[in-house]
């Protein structure tokens, strides 16, 4: 059986001028193509209007967004081998290869991080709010290899969350570039999501 829920969510200052459907994914942890879907449906209100995904929020505004939501259920994955990196009583954090998800974005899907996680450490389920999660604080594109962090714990997990959205965590990333570089150096250029390609980043 699904429930219908309304989210509504108040842009702070601190978020004006992002993207809608960015900031509502990012606030309620659903994917790019959950919302993308969500907005094709017509549910995502700004103000009480019906959104387009291109539109850029301003503080003060509210947001809601209506979703179904399944019976939320973690299914364990022991045929997926994990590359545990370091754990203790609180957090976990495992090397994830290119090609896998990180978390299921359908009730019963298999053969993610998450899956794995919940099948050796059954306590991950119950750490993030939805044990589909299996204890994610955050995620990485499938293409993309990675340190990724699951809490052990809720508190844990709400730590580690506000951190990623205070912007406190420090993120790296090396990628495979071409054209003429330095022998050494740093390139300072912030990156922006595509407005017309949301899975992909623009300087």
């Amino acid at each position: 059986m699904t429930t219908t829920t309304t989210h509504t969510l108040t842009v702070d200052a601190a978020k004006a001028g992002q993207r809608v459907d960015l900031f509502a994914g990012e606030a309620l942890g659903l994917s790019r193509a959950r919302m993308k879907r969500l907005f094709e449906e017509g549910q995502v209100r700004v103000d009480g209007r019906p959104a387009k995904k291109g539109l850029l929020v301003t503080a003060g505004q509210k947001v809601a967004v209506t979703v179904e939501e399944s019976p939320r259920e973690a299914v364990p994955d022991t045929d997926f081998p994990l590359s545990i990196l370091h754990e203790d009583a609180s957090l976990l954090f495992v090397d994830k290869p290119a090609g896998r998800p990180s978390h299921p974005l359908q009730p019963g899907e298999t053969g993610t991080v998450a899956n794995a996680l919940v099948a050796r450490y059954p306590e991950v389920a119950q750490a993030s709010q939805d044990p589909r999660e299996g204890g994610l604080c955050h995620r990485l594109d499938v293409e993309t290899s990675g340190v990724l962090a699951a809490a052990r714990t809720r508190e844990a997990w709400t730590s580690v969350r506000e951190a990623f959205s205070n912007r406190a965590v420090d993120k790296r990333y090396i990628a495979l570039v071409t054209g003429p570089l330095a022998d050494e150096g740093e390139v300072e250029v912030p990156l922006r999501h595509h407005p017309r390609h949301p899975d992909r980043v623009e300087p």
